[in-house]
């Protein structure tokens, strides 16, 4: 008996191996896939700046990475002597003004190296509702717990959105025409201002990676992330225990798509010989003075020296 309505799509024309350099920006599901990517041996950036929901705020951050933009120094925020920026992640934060700044600007030009060899960008969005400071009429990434009479809820439209996305993505694939552009929508629910408008908001984020996709085939592509949480898995027992996020489970079952879908079988193989090291590495013995124990140990660093002579980049 069919159970569930699965979600099956071609696999994808690219190929992500171990030897790709991949940059993810985006909501927190771009960390957990990050996450699974890095442990698997990949050399990939995860939201380097922390963090960003929405579209106009990851389009000003690629800006930003790309040289386009500058840091704008009149964004700049205290809160209780903490220093943030409103176009960063909380994340991004000091107890001195000058060194945030100094932070962000290294961190920008370590970014824009990356970017401009890399094979693979990731863009997750989350949401379509973001705020603005008043003062200035600026979108903002984060308010850093601002007074809420600084700033105005706003909705994008599509055409906004799409337009500030498109027009950053283009100036990027100036600089690498070769990069390849993966576009994903978060399944995370903003339950916060409703689940009808988060369902708005998810569609207009549909939309906004659709015009954005055909606009820029060959490089663009879409996966489905969200459509194998909601409409696939579309239960809440593949949700965390707030009922909002992806539970661990589901996030798997997204990865295993994920690799099948742009990973070849010897890249899926190393995959699994890196995931049977970093086990064995959490492996505690009942006598770490054995004989037994030294050789397994012996073994374990000779898989582990072969694998990081294939990848440099990797760290266990």
């Amino acid at each position: 008996m069919i159970t569930r309505t699965e979600l099956h799509i071609p696999r994808s024309p690219w190929s992500i191996t171990h030897h790709s350099k991949i940059l993810l920006l985006g909501s927190c599901f771009a960390d957990n896939m990050g996450e699974r990517l890095v442990y698997h041996g990949f050399d990939a950036k995860i939201n380097p700046f922390g963090t960003t929901f929405n579209p106009i705020s990851l389009a000003h951050i690629i800006d930003m990475i790309i040289g386009h933009a500058s840091i704008d120094e009149t964004k700049y925020v205290c809160t209780q002597g903490v220093w943030h920026h409103y176009h960063f992640h909380s994340r991004m934060a000091s107890l001195d003004k000058k060194s945030l700044h100094d932070a962000l600007e290294r961190l920008l030009e370590e970014v824009r190296q990356f970017i401009a060899h890399a094979d693979y960008l990731f863009i997750t969005l989350g949401t379509s509702i973001a705020y603005k400071v008043i003062e200035g009429d600026d979108w903002v990434n984060n308010c850093h717990k601002q007074s809420s009479q600084s700033f105005s809820k706003n909705i994008i439209s599509v055409s906004l959105g799409s337009q500030f996305l498109f027009e950053s993505i283009e100036r990027l694939l100036a600089i690498n025409p070769n990069l390849r552009i993966g576009f994903t929508l978060s399944p995370v629910r903003h339950t916060k201002d409703g689940l009808q408008e988060n369902a708005k908001s998810k569609a207009r984020c549909l939309l906004m990676i659709d015009e954005c996709v055909h606009k820029i085939e060959p490089n663009g592509a879409y996966f489905p992330a969200y459509e194998w949480m909601i409409d696939d898995l579309r239960d809440y027992r593949f949700y965390a225990d707030d009922l909002i996020h992806p539970s661990d489970k589901a996030l798997d079952f997204i990865w295993q798509r994920f690799g099948a879908h742009y990973m070849y079988a010897e890249t899926l193989l190393t995959c699994q010989e890196i995931n049977q090291i970093r086990m064995s590495l959490l492996h505690r013995p009942f006598n770490s003075d054995s004989e037994a124990h030294k050789a397994f140990l012996d073994k374990l660093r000779h898989r582990q020296k072969q694998v990081e002579g294939r990848f440099p980049h990797l760290r266990w």
